[in-house]
């Protein structure tokens, strides 16, 4: 029933209190005493009050969609923008990563292509290693390009006698383990008889590898041979130092080289 199908003005203004009352949600049993009291004014405002309420609940109806329609917007907007920004973000490391260093491949330090971005950063790299290290790195690169394996084998008799073998650092005597904070190893024995050490070598071996060897061809007065070798720390583990003479060794002996400081 529509408003205009109303004739009776009394019944008009029951039905539009009605409406009004249901529009803004005000409960039914609100109902104004004057209308409680008469049958056909009570029917019209009930009418009425329903036509209210209806309309209430299908504007909340929409209104809560709406609000959904708009939290869902700015949900996706929110994400694109994230992934937009990520990207960017992404984009810009890998561009910095590529200018400061463009390399397709892993390579050792120092084999890269010769450019001025290459040696800058091979320049960067040395510059944080500690002066000891960068002397370490560079005697390394030296001794690897004359590289000699020289397996362990059996000692040739020999005339010699070599004793008070003795390994020594600044001047303090020394065990057959050596801490790594030792960078320079001297060596030195007595041999009898002296006119025997012609045509004789000191090597220092490093797990096969020779890493030196010095020609002696006569002691000092009292009969005594020496030798000294630059440590690396990149060579810790098991040393030989062995007395080859005519190419052929004579005399043995074992250190190791690398155990903490004391």
């Amino acid at each position: 029933m529509s408003l205009e199908s109303i004739s009776d003005p009394a019944q008009q203004h029951a039905y539009r209190v009605g409406y009004r009352m249901g529009l803004n949600g005000r409960a039914i049993t609100d109902t104004p005493s004057y209308v409680v009291q008469n049958a056909e004014l009570l029917k019209q405002f009930q009418l009425g009050w329903q036509e209210g309420y209806d309309q209430l609940l299908a504007t909340r109806q929409d209104d809560r969609q709406y609000k959904r329609k708009l939290r869902l917007t700015w949900f996706v907007i929110m994400v694109l923008g994230g992934l937009a920004t990520s990207g960017a973000m992404i984009d810009s490391i890998e561009q910095e990563k590529k200018s400061i260093l463009p390399v397709t491949a892993e390579r050792p330090l120092g084999t890269l292509p010769v450019t001025k971005e290459h040696q800058n950063y091979d320049d960067y790299q040395l510059s944080l290693l500690s002066d000891e290290a960068r002397a370490d790195l560079n005697y390394l690169q030296k001794q690897q390009q004359n590289k000699i394996q020289i397996s362990e084998a059996p000692l040739e008799p020999t005339t010699l006698v070599i004793e008070q073998s003795q390994l020594s650092a600044h001047g303090q005597k020394l065990e057959n383990q050596i801490g790594k904070h030792i960078r320079e190893l001297s060596w030195q024995a007595l041999v009898t008889p002296k006119q025997s050490v012609k045509n004789m070598e000191i090597k220092w071996i490093w797990q096969d590898e020779l890493i030196q060897s010095s020609s002696v061809s006569s002691t000092d007065s009292k009969g005594e041979i020496s030798d000294k070798i630059q440590l690396s720390s990149a060579w810790q583990g098991r040393w030989r130092l062995e007395l080859w003479q005519n190419n052929q060794p004579i005399y043995r002996e074992y250190f190791d080289y690398g155990y903490p400081s004391q």
